[in-house]
């Protein structure tokens, strides 16, 4: 009867609410990496090796402007991603730390941007050998002092399904590709 109906209705109507918002939460992620991406800039704290920046084809670690809210004033912060599993929680994860706590070694608590990643894929983009010829992609960034212009990260979710966003770096260079 109607009532059967009613309850297909209602499982529908969940199913597609579950839906949306995990697209919402997907995008939203995504989004603050691009923003801490794009905010990226060229810092060097002294010869500190765990403090320069990292891109890798599944890490990423570098400084960024953050910018100012009502209770903190804009400042540098090493930020950075991973996708893993902490405290028996999969997903993309993000740390954030001052210069100071940086400086002082102090560890900060990852924050999940986003549940359910189950890897990470990032490649840099590097001028081609030849004129009009397209874009080289690679997954490793060669220059480790310098930012790359544009990254292709890409997030894979548990369920099976892929996040990519192309991102440019204001300040990043575009550099021609290693032989």
């Amino acid at each position: 009867g109607w009532s059967g109906h009613l309850r297909g209705g209602i499982a529908v109507w969940q199913r597609t609410t579950r839906t949306v918002e995990d697209v919402q939460r997907q995008r939203v992620a995504l989004d603050q990496l691009e923003r801490d991406l794009v905010n990226a800039i060229p810092y060097r704290v002294g010869d500190d090796e765990a403090l320069l920046p990292e891109f890798e084809s599944d890490y990423l670690r570098w400084w960024t402007i953050a910018p100012s809210a009502a209770q903190r004033p804009a400042g540098v912060l090493l930020v950075t991603y991973t996708c893993g599993q902490h405290d028996g929680v999969h997903g993309l994860w993000r740390e954030r730390r001052s210069i100071n706590e940086a400086r002082a070694g102090l560890e900060a608590p990852p924050t999940l941007v986003l549940p359910g990643c189950e890897s990470m894929a990032v490649r840099y983009a590097y001028l081609p050998a030849a004129e009009g010829e397209p874009l080289v992609w690679t997954s490793e960034w060669e220059f480790p002092d310098q930012l790359p212009r544009l990254m292709e990260v890409t997030v894979h979710l548990m369920s099976g399904r892929q996040l990519r966003r192309v991102t440019v770096m204001p300040i990043g260079v575009l550099r021609p590709a290693p032989s």
